[in-house]
């Protein structure tokens, strides 16, 4: 989950009411602000430094109304050195996302030069550099740069030990790496949402969970951050202390009630592993009806959609299940994942035939999918036996995509399930032709074949099925299609030799 995103508060300065009367506390005031203004623009330090934050954790999608606002900065005051070096990191960070387009790089370069040029003594400028020639392939020579600037510099800058963590860590043992870390934490101002993301990162790859765990405690203690309790919360879970992980998270949110994915991973856990299923819901529900939802990525949505749809198809209220599934999927940046999520869901509690609606409401709200309605046709024909109907649905899925070995091996087990074996195996011998290696499709040709009394030509298929998929040759030893082959020393020694 995303890691915190808490925001620092804005300094708010009130106006003087008698100016007359402290006219000289006026003029420090006003050379105060033209200061911070050179250093900032029209922002304050906090405001700033918020918008440093964003800049690091940043999606694509963040990219273009950051690089207008950092922009607009610098048309206010030209001389906001800070200012120059965030649009160069902003650039460095689309230069990560394009590394084709070397001129989101050269813009970066000249706007951490500029930086410098701006205040040689401050080191953000610097760091900014070092992670352009990062990216062009000189690790060593950034690494020198920001060495060069600490030996100088008067300042404990936590860009320059952060940096040099990051630059130096495949060169350097865990626990160097931590030290630099560490002392990046400690600096003044530091910016310890940016940095805590990878001291995890280096205890998660360098430790046991358990001595993880144990070291994250301390860095907690010592560094209170909410991605290091987030990631405890994370850590109690997969070990299976689920009100462990739920007390944290409340903890997180009731700090911070900005942070929804700590609320959305609480309420899962309330709903799969504590039975609390009214709670869940009552969290999950707040997100839509506080309209906090919009804020969320995608992914985030969608598993707020799916758990509600789950929460209420188990309260029998098809409806909203329905409502929740369409929403999740129209979301969802894998569709049928999703969709065959619901399905999953719809079947373990014995209700195949309320997802019918659903599939087919969906194939209008989301028209031209094949695989809805391959999904319907298998649902149609698996679970309810309405064979007619599940024709129909794969007639449709290879009309739409007609080079999909699995939508003719789909209506070939319709035909299967309807004793009509002819029939499906032609379907299987068009999915083997559409696509070779198909290996469930050539293994339903064996036993299609094997129905109709055609061993040799069953145990061909069968053969090249198992080089294909050798785990299917469990299935193939007490397959009932396959009772007939079961004496041919062939299929013996195919089953024998694959199930090992």
């Amino acid at each position: 989950m995303a890691d915190d995103q808490g925001k620092t508060a804005t300094i708010k300065r009130t106006e003087m009411k008698d100016k007359t009367s402290i006219k000289l506390y006026s003029i420090f005031l006003l050379i105060f602000f033209i200061s911070e203004a050179d250093l900032y623009g029209s922002n304050t330090p906090s405001q700033m430094r918020h918008l440093e934050e964003r800049v690091w954790i940043a999606g694509e999608s963040d990219f273009p109304p950051l690089e207008r606002e950092i922009t607009r900065t610098i048309q206010i005051n030209s001389h906001s050195s800070f200012s120059h070096y965030l649009l160069a990191y902003l650039y460095l960070r689309q230069y990560a996302t394009r590394p084709s387009d070397l001129f989101l790089l050269k813009k970066a370069a000249e706007l951490a030069q500029q930086s410098i040029e701006l205040e040689e003594d401050k080191p953000h400028g610097y760091a900014a550099i070092a992670d352009i020639l990062d990216a062009l392939g000189q690790p060593e020579q950034a690494a020198k740069i920001l060495k060069t600037y600490q030996s100088s510099a008067t300042d404990n800058s936590w860009h320059i030990h952060f940096g040099l963590a990051r630059l130096t860590s495949d060169r350097l043992s865990s626990s160097a790496t931590l030290q630099l870390l560490e002392k990046a934490m400690a600096a003044p101002n530091s910016q310890r949402n940016i940095i805590a993301p990878y001291v995890v990162a280096i205890l998660q790859s360098a430790f046991g969970q358990k001595e993880a765990m144990e070291k994250l405690k301390n860095w907690q203690a010592k560094f209170p951050n909410a991605t290091f309790l987030h990631t405890l919360a994370v850590l109690f879970s997969q070990e299976g202390k689920f009100e462990k992980a739920h007390q944290l998270y409340q903890d997180l949110y009731r700090v911070n009630p900005n942070l929804k994915e700590a609320q959305i991973n609480n309420a899962i856990i309330l709903y799969k592993n504590l039975d609390r299923k009214n709670e869940a819901a009552t969290i999950l529900q707040r997100l839509i009806t506080s309209n906090q939802l919009s804020i969320l990525d995608a992914f985030s949505q969608e598993l707020v959609h799916t758990y509600l749809a789950a929460i209420h198809l188990d309260e029998k209220n098809f409806t909203l299940a329905a409502n929740h599934i369409i929403e999740a999927t129209k979301i969802s940046h894998s569709p049928l994942e999703t969709l065959r999520f619901a399905t999953e869901n719809y079947r373990k509690r014995g209700y195949p035939k309320k997802l019918i609606p659903v599939l087919r409401e969906l194939n209008l709200v989301v028209p031209g999918n094949s695989s809805f309605y391959a999904l319907l046709g298998e649902v149609h024909s698996e679970d309810l036996g309405e064979y007619q109907l599940a024709l129909e649905a794969y007639a449709n899925a290879i009309v739409l995509e007609p080079s999909r070995s699995d939508f003719y091996t789909g209506m070939g087990l319709t035909y299967y399930r309807m004793n009509l074996m002819k029939k499906a195996l032609s379907l299987f011998s068009t999915a083997t032709k559409i696509d070779p290696r198909d290996a469930v499709a050539k293994y339903n040709k064996a036993c299609a074949l094997a129905r109709l009394g055609h061993s040799k030509e069953a145990l061909m298929d069968l053969e090249q099925a198992l080089i294909l998929q050798p785990n299917l040759a469990a299935t193939a030893i007490t397959d009932s299609d396959l009772t007939s082959l079961r004496h041919h020393s062939t299929f013996q020694k195919l089953t024998e030799y694959q199930s090992h």
